[in-house]
């Protein structure tokens, strides 16, 4: 069941029950990553603030951003997301979207805003990386799927997602950048 969604569950049940699967996703690539996001940046979140809205919950996050690679450069932004769990420990589970926490050092692929004002990371979990600093000094990334099944764009199998991916953090970012300088040249050329 694409996106399921556990309503009024504590946080604790919806994240044991069995009967919660996985979120779908087609499966993209960095280039795609780059290509389907309406931004892409690098940052420490903050502040993340889940509330109950019209017939869902929804987390707000802060992100100080270190870094814009595709979007309007801004020193901090805040966006909201779907799910989340309210302090009485209520909450909104939809699987294969990441839950963001604060403290956390992150690489976003973010959708347009919806018109409820929500933003999604491309392709679900697929679009968050988060960036650890082990004590070796040596950045990593790390990209974490958490009950997400992926559909193959070449054959349509399905297939589930490794758990989690590293990569080593220089040479990811070069990628993004260079995936972001081939989408804007791409841009204009159809613009011509």
């Amino acid at each position: 069941m694409p996106l399921a969604i556990a309503l009024g569950w504590t946080a604790d049940q919806a994240w044991s029950e069995s009967a919660l699967k996985a979120g779908t996703a087609l499966r993209v690539n960095l280039e795609g990553l780059v290509d389907r996001a309406d931004l892409v940046l690098e940052g420490h979140i903050k502040r993340a603030t889940s509330r109950p809205a019209p017939g869902r919950i929804e987390t707000e996050y802060e992100i100080e951003v270190e870094r814009t690679f595709l979007g309007e450069e801004l020193q901090t932004r805040t966006f909201v997301m779907p799910g989340g769990v309210l302090p009485d420990g209520t909450g909104m589970i939809l699987p294969g979207v990441p839950r963001l926490g604060e403290g956390e050092d992150a690489i976003l692929f973010l959708s347009r805003e919806s018109f409820a004002g929500m933003r999604v990371p491309v392709g679900l979990s697929q679009g968050r990386f988060r960036v650890e600093t082990p004590i070796s000094g040596h950045r990593v990334v790390v990209r974490a799927h958490e009950a997400l099944g992926l559909i193959d764009p070449e054959n349509g199998d399905l297939h589930e997602a490794r758990r989690s991916e590293r990569h080593d953090y220089a040479e990811l970012i070069a990628k993004i950048y260079a995936a972001c300088d081939v989408r804007k040249r791409r841009l204009e050329e159809d613009g011509r």
